[in-house]
């Protein structure tokens, strides 16, 4: 079996993929697209896109990922291996997805602990200056089964809350500087996403459309 601390090409792939598919023409276009397209870190730009190919049919052969429609995904075995090498914090990972309806919007985030979620939610309502909370505050927190983390991933119980709100007219895009918003609280790997790259890096992903 592929020893990831010695493989970082690998590893790389596998952490690209480890929330969602990816479509294999994202995984091997240019860093700079792969970033613009993902929000992820890129491979290293000496690295050929030919090599990343080899890799992924390497990773394939292995057992550790597979090849769709749907795109490029880790298997029960790729994701054992990730999980026993990164040794992710499950207890700060979140779902997050912004819902409209109309004229009102709804935040829908979940996670295992309540605590996380009032966290997330808190720092949205921070840095995002356009928002304006309608019905209860704080808004409830309710329990689910199950809590499905990732395609791979799934917890028998969980929390979820839904913040309905609107925004404040004539406002715009109102998000307090870059440089002022700690993303480090978004965080629930335990590396910096900045480890590929150099770069720091905002964790928000924005999933791939093609």
């Amino acid at each position: 079996m592929i020893e990831l601390h010695k493989d970082p090409l690998a590893t790389w792939l596998l952490d690209s993929v480890i929330e969602y598919a990816i479509d294999l023409d994202v995984l091997v276009s240019s860093p700079e697209e792969f970033e613009h397209l993902t929000n992820l870190p890129a491979y290293s730009a000496e690295i050929d896109p030919s090599d990343v190919r080899r890799k992924i049919v390497d990773l394939k052969r292995l057992g550790l990922i597979e090849v769709t429609q749907e795109g490029v995904s880790v298997t029960s075995i790729g994701a054992s291996l990730w999980e026993d090498f990164r040794r992710p914090n499950w207890q700060s990972f979140f779902c997050f997805r912004e819902e409209e309806v109309g004229d009102l919007s709804n935040w829908v985030v979940s996670s295992l602990t309540q605590y996380r979620i009032r966290e997330v939610v808190g720092f949205y309502l921070l840095v995002d200056q356009t928002v304006s909370v309608l019905g209860d505050c704080p808004p409830v927190i309710n329990p689910i089964r199950p809590f499905v983390a990732t395609y791979w991933k799934c917890f028998e119980n969980g929390w979820e809350i839904s913040v309905s709100f609107v925004r404040k007219p004539n406002w715009g895009s109102c998000w307090l500087p870059q440089h002022v918003i700690d993303w480090s609280i978004l965080d629930w790997r335990p590396f910096s996403a900045a480890e590929h790259s150099g770069k720091k890096r905002s964790p928000i992903r924005t999933k791939p459309t093609h």
